[in-house]
Formats: structure tokens, C-alpha cells, sequence
């Protein structure tokens, strides 16, 4: 009875410090979740330094020690804030270049691999305006707009138009653009060509073109359509008193010449 108690007890002291001295059951066996942050994969970056950035997730934690970035196999300097690893390089050629990151957890489950692309075009890209040239004279106010543009690697984007001071305007990717019915006077035209990857550039020089102003005399007015008027009210009024005064003298000159010599009346 009393062997037992003592085998009994024995065990029950073995459970517990086996419990106290065996090494914590893991949380779990997944590695963390990751997600690309930038750049987006198959995206171009118009510049030769480069920032990547990958954010990571785990309820056992993020074993920062295990943590790697790196661009086609080079090291990067990293930084880690907010559950986000963000790495840089410099000097990236033009072209393609491989992206990747990799972490575990604080208990050893990983590591969690991403590797993606990007692409690299720090070349701005190529415009010229074909029309108007020199100075041309626009005679009814009208003009189309033309030119030419190229980029490598990444391809023109977009053009923007710009007329005199004003806003520039987003054609897409055609290379005309028509104006009509401009104000008389000088006007400059500009475009500004736009690659896939970001990069700007205007063409050297700004076109010109020029609106004469209608002569005095054009009885219409091509700028709005409308007639003007040939005769103005004042002139019709000013005619009118000029005939009136000359029907007075002349009825005046009649009456003199049909006086006698003798200065008698006239019979009736």
C-alpha cells in the first residue's frame, strides 16, 4: 500500500518537471507571409537608383537576422520599420534586373522567398515638331499641329500640348493636334513627350505660327462670322442733313434767278 503511494507520487513529480524543463511547443510550422511593395513586378523605374520594399507577417515574429535583399545577387543595405523591409541600389544599368527577398520567423519556420522583375529606362525620350516651321502666316486662324517622337527602351507614353501660356493638354499618343479659329497675332505651340517609365522632355524649340490682322476696309470677319455693317447709322444721318441743306440752297438759287432786272415780282 505504502510502495504505492510512493510509485504514484514518484510519477506525479516526473510529469512536472518534464513539463517545466521541456522546450516550448511551437506556435506553428508556416514561414511568414510576404507581399511585394514596390516595385510592382514587370513595372519600369526611370532611374538608376532603385528602392525595393517587402512586407512581411508572422504571429511568431520576424527573425530579423534571417533577413536578405538583394538585386541580380548584389547585397543591399536595408532598413526595417512597420513590418516592411526596404532595401536601395545604385547604378543600375538600363534593362531588366531580378529582385529578391527572404526571411524566417523567430522559431526557424522559412525562409519565405520573393523574387520578381522590374525594368530600368533613365533615357528621356526624343520629340520634334514638324509643323508649323520658320514662321508661317495662318490666314483664316487654323493650323495642325505635327511631330515626331521616339524612346528606348520603355516607348513613348503620352504627349502634352501646350498653346502659349496655357495649360498643357494630354493628347495621348498621337502626333497631330488641330487649332482653329485663333485670335489674331503671334502664337507658340510646344510639345512635351512622356516614355512608359516616367521620364519628360520637351522638343528644342518652340513652333510659331502667326494670324494676320483683317485689313480696314473687310466687310466680314472671319474670326466669328460675322457681317459688318457697311454703312453705320451715324454716316446715314450725317447723309441725310448734308441733302437737306442742299435742297435749301438750291430752292434759294431758284428764287434769286427768277427775280425781273427791275426788281418787280415775278408774275404769278
Amino acid at each position: 500500500m505504502r510502495g504505492g503511494f510512493f510509485l504514484g507520487a514518484s510519477l506525479l513529480v516526473f510529469v512536472l518537471v518534464a513539463s517545466m524543463t521541456a522546450p516550448p511547443a511551437r506556435a506553428d510550422s508556416n514561414p511568414p507571409v510576404a507581399a511585394i511593395v514596390y516595385p510592382l513586378p514587370g513595372t519600369w523605374e526611370r532611374a538608376s537608383y532603385v528602392n525595393i520594399a517587402a512586407r512581411f507577417s508572422d504571429p511568431d515574429g520576424i527573425d530579423l537576422s534571417s533577413l536578405s535583399m538583394k538585386i541580380d545577387n548584389m547585397s543591399l543595405v536595408m532598413s526595417w520599420t512597420n513590418f516592411e523591409a526596404w532595401g536601395h541600389a545604385e547604378g543600375l544599368a538600363e534593362g531588366a534586373h531580378t529582385a529578391e527577398v527572404k526571411v524566417s520567423d523567430n522559431l526557424g519556420n522559412g525562409p519565405t522567398v520573393l523574387t520578381w522583375s522590374f525594368l530600368v529606362d533613365g533615357t528621356l525620350p526624343v520629340v520634334d515638331i514638324t509643323y508649323p516651321t520658320g514662321d508661317p502666316v495662318l490666314e483664316d486662324g487654323s493650323i495642325t499641329l505635327a511631330w515626331t517622337g521616339s524612346d528606348v527602351p520603355s516607348g513613348i507614353d503620352r504627349y502634352e500640348v501646350s498653346l502659349d501660356d496655357g495649360p498643357p493638354v494630354d493628347v495621348g499618343a498621337v502626333t497631330t493636334c488641330s487649332f482653329h479659329a485663333l485670335p489674331p497675332g503671334v502664337h507658340y505651340f510646344e510639345v512635351t513627350a512622356y516614355d512608359v517609365a516616367g521620364n519628360s522632355n520637351s522638343a528644342p524649340r518652340r513652333a510659331v505660327a502667326t494670324v494676320p490682322t483683317p485689313p480696314m476696309g473687310n466687310t466680314t470677319n472671319y474670326y466669328t462670322g460675322v457681317a459688318a455693317d457697311p454703312f453705320p447709322a451715324w454716316a446715314i444721318v450725317l447723309i441725310m442733313v448734308n441733302a437737306v441743306e442742299a435742297a435749301a440752297i438750291a430752292w434759294v438759287v431758284l428764287r434769286q434767278r427768277r427775280r425781273t432786272p427791275g426788281g418787280e415780282k415775278p408774275g404769278p
